[in-house]
């Protein structure tokens, strides 16, 4: 086989090869999850079209996040925007985006000074409520996903420890997707979702952006 020689598998295969993956434990994430790496390895998963053959999802590795050249495998995504295999594809863009927005939160510990990175993440969401000092739910479009702060004693160091919990509502169904122990990243994090509720409260008429704007110190008067 040729180094660079596409290997072609079903996508239903595709689906679990990059699932698989994700499950080891993703290391860093970039580009808003078409770039993630585990272990040493990096992946790039991306699509493209074949004149005159059709839509593929790709996925390339390589030891360097600049330079990804090793291909590993392409599936078909045939049919139209509605078509299963353009459905699953786009679900598995979705899952890898929800983790690299995880990450931008919860993997920096100087959250507020680095708030400015973070602009488009809470731009996207289309609303956010607070139903108590631990507790937010945030909104991006139909999903939605609550934020909670807990504590547990850890009997080793004889004391409380803080965690977040993020779980994402199917309906009325929750999930757990994310969870969290990095304390500076929660306070950072919870300090920002109070800033930008506590602004919006205070704007009325006004939407996410705005209130984010404010909360960055960059809004028009």
């Amino acid at each position: 086989m040729l180094a660079n020689e596409v290997i072609y598998i079903d996508i239903d295969d595709f689906v679990s090869n990059v699932e698989t993956l994700i499950n080891q434990g993703i290391a860093d994430i970039r580009e808003s999850g078409n770039l993630f790496k585990v272990y040493g390895t990096w992946y790039r998963i991306y699509s493209d079209y074949v004149k005159y053959q059709g839509m593929r999802v790709n996925l390339k590795k390589g030891i360097d996040g600049n330079n990804i050249d090793i291909p590993l495998y392409s599936a078909w995504t045939v049919g139209g925007k509605l078509s299963e295999s353009r459905i699953m594809a786009g679900k598995l863009y979705d899952k890898l985006h929800e983790i690299y927005i995880f990450h931008q939160l919860f993997n920096n510990t100087n959250v507020v000074k680095s708030l400015k990175k973070y602009t488009s993440i809470i731009k996207r969401c289309t609303s956010l409520e607070k139903f108590s000092d631990n507790i937010f739910i945030l909104c991006f479009n139909n999903n939605k996903y609550c934020f909670t702060k807990k504590e547990r004693y850890n009997s080793l160091c004889n004391n409380i420890e803080q965690y977040v919990e993020v779980d994402k509502y199917d309906k009325h169904t929750p999930s757990l997707v994310y969870k969290s122990d990095n304390i500076d990243s929660i306070q950072s994090l919870y300090s920002i979702l109070n800033t930008v509720y506590y602004i919006n409260k205070t704007k009325q008429g006004y939407g996410i952006d705005y209130t984010l704007a404010c909360a960055l110190g960059i809004a028009d008067n």
